[in-house]
């Protein structure tokens, strides 16, 4: 979760699931992703990197939102539990 709310970029953290409620009532947009890869930290550490790495949100009208996962470690070993 730090990962989505305190994303670091550009010399600061990003509140990345603030600017996808932000992003949400000005229609279709590809732009309302969080991403929890840091290539900079996670490219070079030995324990596992994180499971989730991106959120894709979509309007589906009325105020609704839906929200696709994506995982990376399983995504051709077990797709059913890698992207959802």
């Amino acid at each position: 979760m730090d990962r989505l709310i305190n994303y670091p970029s550009r010399g600061k953290d990003v509140d990345q699931l603030k600017a996808i409620r932000e992003l949400l009532p000005q229609g279709v947009s590809r732009r309302r992703q969080a991403i929890t890869w840091i290539p900079e930290r996670d490219l070079f550490v030995k324990e596992d990197q994180p499971c989730l790495q991106r959120l894709w949100v979509r309007d589906i009208g009325n105020g609704n939102a839906k929200c696709t996962a994506c995982g990376g470690h399983g995504i051709f070993l077990q797709p059913g539990t890698a992207i959802w």
